[in-house]
């Protein structure tokens, strides 16, 4: 049975696209990810050549990859266009970051 109080049982849940854009999100991505107990990697847009204009997701790849995080890494989309296309995109731009 998992715990569900304790020091352990509380962390964050890093999103890469839940930041304004007068935000830090690497500088801020860095500081939360060492307690991360789960990531959603957010996609916004991405087109046929799995271009993500918002934001380097490989970037974010990198940093959570640096923060030591090997947990699961979910993919949101909340962009214009198909979506079940876009998630497919998405999971082809980010499994070789992997």
């Amino acid at each position: 049975m998992r715990e569900t109080h304790g020091a352990d049982a509380v962390g964050t849940l890093p999103d890469f696209g839940n930041w304004p854009d007068s935000a830090d999100r690497y500088g801020s991505l860095r500081k939360i990810l060492p307690y991360a107990k789960a990531v959603h990697a957010k996609v916004l847009d991405i087109d046929q050549d799995l271009n993500h204009p918002k934001f380097d997701l490989a970037r974010c790849v990198r940093i959570t990859r640096e923060s030591g995080y090997d947990g699961y890494l979910g993919i949101e989309f909340e962009g214009a266009g198909d979506r079940i296309e876009s998630v497919k995109r998405a999971v082809r731009k980010l499994t070789p970051l992997l």
